[in-house]
Protein backbone atom coordinates (compact mmCIF):
# COMPACT_ATOMS: atom_id res chain seq x y z
CA UNK A 1 0.00 0.00 0.00
CA UNK A 2 2.89 2.34 0.76
CA UNK A 3 4.33 1.73 -2.73
CA UNK A 4 0.95 2.36 -4.39
CA UNK A 5 0.43 5.53 -2.33
CA UNK A 6 3.92 6.71 -3.32
CA UNK A 7 3.22 6.06 -7.03
CA UNK A 8 -0.05 8.02 -6.81
CA UNK A 9 1.64 10.91 -4.97
CA UNK A 10 4.60 11.03 -7.38
CA UNK A 11 2.20 11.11 -10.33
CA UNK A 12 0.28 14.02 -8.79
CA UNK A 13 3.55 15.89 -8.21
CA UNK A 14 4.76 15.27 -11.79
CA UNK A 15 1.43 16.47 -13.17
CA UNK A 16 1.82 19.55 -10.92
CA UNK A 17 -1.54 18.84 -9.29
CA UNK A 18 0.06 19.05 -5.84
CA UNK A 19 3.17 20.77 -4.49
CA UNK A 20 6.22 18.57 -3.84
CA UNK A 21 6.53 20.13 -0.36
CA UNK A 22 3.15 18.63 0.56
CA UNK A 23 3.86 15.20 -0.95
CA UNK A 24 4.29 13.44 2.41
CA UNK A 25 0.89 14.66 3.61
CA UNK A 26 -0.79 13.49 0.40
CA UNK A 27 1.08 10.18 0.55
CA UNK A 28 -0.26 9.56 4.06
CA UNK A 29 -3.76 10.52 2.92
CA UNK A 30 -3.49 8.15 -0.05
CA UNK A 31 -2.37 5.33 2.27
CA UNK A 32 -5.41 5.91 4.49
CA UNK A 33 -7.80 5.92 1.53
CA UNK A 34 -6.30 2.75 0.06
CA UNK A 35 -6.30 1.04 3.47
CA UNK A 36 -9.93 2.04 4.11
CA UNK A 37 -10.98 0.84 0.67
CA UNK A 38 -9.14 -2.46 1.14
CA UNK A 39 -10.79 -3.02 4.52
CA UNK A 40 -14.24 -2.30 3.08
CA UNK A 41 -13.57 -4.72 0.22
CA UNK A 42 -12.36 -7.37 2.68
CA UNK A 43 -15.48 -6.91 4.79
CA UNK A 44 -17.74 -7.31 1.76
CA UNK A 45 -15.83 -10.35 0.48
CA UNK A 46 -15.87 -12.07 3.87
CA UNK A 47 -19.51 -11.14 4.36
CA UNK A 48 -20.28 -12.66 0.96
CA UNK A 49 -18.41 -15.86 1.83
CA UNK A 50 -20.55 -16.24 4.96
CA UNK A 51 -23.71 -15.20 3.09
CA UNK A 52 -24.00 -12.18 5.39
CA UNK A 53 -23.06 -9.03 3.49
CA UNK A 54 -24.84 -6.91 6.11
CA UNK A 55 -22.52 -8.23 8.85
CA UNK A 56 -19.48 -7.33 6.74
CA UNK A 57 -20.75 -3.77 6.22
CA UNK A 58 -21.64 -3.32 9.92
CA UNK A 59 -18.26 -4.68 11.01
CA UNK A 60 -16.45 -2.23 8.71
CA UNK A 61 -18.57 0.75 9.80
CA UNK A 62 -18.23 0.06 13.55
CA UNK A 63 -14.45 -0.20 13.24
CA UNK A 64 -14.27 2.84 10.93
CA UNK A 65 -16.27 5.05 13.31
CA UNK A 66 -15.88 3.76 16.87
CA UNK A 67 -12.45 2.17 16.82
CA UNK A 68 -10.77 5.09 15.06
CA UNK A 69 -11.79 7.29 17.99
CA UNK A 70 -11.39 4.77 20.83
CA UNK A 71 -7.95 3.60 19.67
CA UNK A 72 -6.33 0.28 20.49
CA UNK A 73 -3.97 -2.24 18.93
CA UNK A 74 -2.21 -1.18 15.72
CA UNK A 75 -0.62 -3.72 13.40
CA UNK A 76 2.99 -3.05 12.39
CA UNK A 77 2.37 -3.63 8.65
CA UNK A 78 -0.58 -3.31 6.27
CA UNK A 79 -0.38 -7.04 5.50
CA UNK A 80 -0.64 -7.95 9.18
CA UNK A 81 -3.40 -5.36 9.57
CA UNK A 82 -5.40 -7.12 6.84
CA UNK A 83 -4.83 -10.50 8.46
CA UNK A 84 -5.94 -9.22 11.88
CA UNK A 85 -8.99 -7.65 10.22
CA UNK A 86 -9.95 -10.99 8.64
CA UNK A 87 -9.32 -12.99 11.84
CA UNK A 88 -11.40 -10.50 13.83
CA UNK A 89 -14.24 -10.81 11.33
CA UNK A 90 -14.19 -14.58 11.75
CA UNK A 91 -14.52 -13.94 15.48
CA UNK A 92 -17.47 -11.63 14.82
CA UNK A 93 -19.21 -14.28 12.71
CA UNK A 94 -18.56 -16.86 15.43
CA UNK A 95 -20.12 -14.60 18.06
CA UNK A 96 -23.12 -13.90 15.84
CA UNK A 97 -23.77 -17.63 15.43
CA UNK A 98 -23.42 -18.08 19.19
CA UNK A 99 -25.93 -15.26 19.83
CA UNK A 100 -28.35 -16.83 17.33
CA UNK A 101 -27.95 -20.23 19.01
CA UNK A 102 -28.56 -18.63 22.44
CA UNK A 103 -31.55 -16.77 20.96
CA UNK A 104 -30.57 -13.51 22.67
CA UNK A 105 -33.59 -11.22 23.02
CA UNK A 106 -33.71 -7.42 22.76
CA UNK A 107 -33.29 -6.89 26.52
CA UNK A 108 -30.11 -9.00 26.66
CA UNK A 109 -28.82 -7.31 23.51
CA UNK A 110 -29.36 -3.87 25.06
CA UNK A 111 -27.62 -4.95 28.28
CA UNK A 112 -24.67 -6.37 26.34
CA UNK A 113 -24.34 -3.20 24.26
CA UNK A 114 -24.48 -0.93 27.32
CA UNK A 115 -21.92 -2.94 29.32
CA UNK A 116 -19.60 -3.16 26.33
CA UNK A 117 -19.92 0.56 25.65
CA UNK A 118 -19.20 1.44 29.28
CA UNK A 119 -15.90 -0.46 29.12
CA UNK A 120 -15.00 1.13 25.77
CA UNK A 121 -15.72 4.62 27.14
CA UNK A 122 -13.77 3.89 30.33
CA UNK A 123 -10.62 2.79 28.48
CA UNK A 124 -10.81 5.35 25.65
CA UNK A 125 -8.69 6.66 24.16
CA UNK A 126 -6.01 3.98 23.93
CA UNK A 127 -3.07 5.77 22.32
CA UNK A 128 -0.34 4.16 20.26
CA UNK A 129 2.85 5.56 21.84
CA UNK A 130 1.37 9.07 21.78
CA UNK A 131 0.53 11.56 24.49
CA UNK A 132 -2.67 13.59 24.62
CA UNK A 133 -3.65 16.65 26.62
CA UNK A 134 -6.35 16.17 29.25
CA UNK A 135 -8.85 18.45 27.47
CA UNK A 136 -8.32 16.65 24.16
CA UNK A 137 -8.70 13.30 25.92
CA UNK A 138 -12.02 14.43 27.43
CA UNK A 139 -13.19 15.58 24.00
CA UNK A 140 -12.31 12.19 22.48
CA UNK A 141 -14.17 10.42 25.30
CA UNK A 142 -17.27 12.49 24.53
CA UNK A 143 -17.01 11.60 20.83
CA UNK A 144 -16.64 7.91 21.71
CA UNK A 145 -19.73 8.13 23.94
CA UNK A 146 -21.81 9.80 21.20
CA UNK A 147 -20.71 7.32 18.51
CA UNK A 148 -21.35 4.42 20.90
CA UNK A 149 -24.86 5.65 21.75
CA UNK A 150 -25.65 6.04 18.04
CA UNK A 151 -24.55 2.44 17.40
CA UNK A 152 -26.63 1.18 20.33
CA UNK A 153 -29.70 2.93 18.90
CA UNK A 154 -28.96 1.52 15.44
CA UNK A 155 -28.52 -2.00 16.87
CA UNK A 156 -31.80 -1.86 18.76
CA UNK A 157 -33.60 -0.41 15.75
CA UNK A 158 -32.39 -2.99 13.23
CA UNK A 159 -32.78 -5.88 15.69
CA UNK A 160 -36.53 -5.96 15.04
CA UNK A 161 -35.89 -6.03 11.30
CA UNK A 162 -32.93 -8.44 11.46
CA UNK A 163 -31.72 -9.86 14.80
CA UNK A 164 -28.48 -10.96 13.11
CA UNK A 165 -27.69 -7.33 12.19
CA UNK A 166 -28.20 -6.30 15.82
CA UNK A 167 -25.90 -9.11 16.93
CA UNK A 168 -23.31 -7.93 14.38
CA UNK A 169 -23.16 -4.52 16.07
CA UNK A 170 -22.62 -6.10 19.50
CA UNK A 171 -19.97 -8.52 18.19
CA UNK A 172 -18.15 -5.70 16.36
CA UNK A 173 -18.16 -3.55 19.50
CA UNK A 174 -16.69 -6.47 21.43
CA UNK A 175 -13.89 -6.63 18.85
CA UNK A 176 -13.25 -2.89 19.40
CA UNK A 177 -12.99 -3.48 23.15
CA UNK A 178 -10.65 -6.43 22.56
CA UNK A 179 -8.38 -4.25 20.39
CA UNK A 180 -8.30 -1.63 23.15
CA UNK A 181 -7.40 -4.08 25.92
CA UNK A 182 -4.77 -5.76 23.72
CA UNK A 183 -3.30 -2.38 22.77
CA UNK A 184 -3.04 -1.33 26.41
CA UNK A 185 -1.37 -4.57 27.46
CA UNK A 186 1.17 -4.56 24.63
CA UNK A 187 2.02 -0.90 25.13
CA UNK A 188 2.42 -1.49 28.87
CA UNK A 189 4.85 -4.33 28.20
CA UNK A 190 6.85 -2.21 25.75
CA UNK A 191 7.07 0.66 28.27
CA UNK A 192 8.23 -1.77 30.95
CA UNK A 193 10.87 -3.17 28.58
CA UNK A 194 12.11 0.35 27.81
CA UNK A 195 12.40 1.16 31.53
CA UNK A 196 14.38 -2.04 32.10
CA UNK A 197 16.75 -1.13 29.25
CA UNK A 198 17.22 2.36 30.69
CA UNK A 199 18.02 0.89 34.11
CA UNK A 200 20.58 -1.46 32.55
CA UNK A 201 22.28 1.46 30.79
CA UNK A 202 22.46 3.54 33.98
Amino acid sequence: MEILAEIITDTLVKEKIINSDDSEIYKYGAELLISTGANLLLGLLLGGLFHSMMSGVIYFLVLATLRTQAGGYHASTYLWCGMVYCISFLGVMGMIRLFIYMNINSACLMLGLLINMMFIWWHAPVLHHRSMEIEVRKHVKRKVAVIGIIWILIAMGIYYWSPQAGYAVLASMEVVLFYMILGKRLEGKEDERERENENEVT
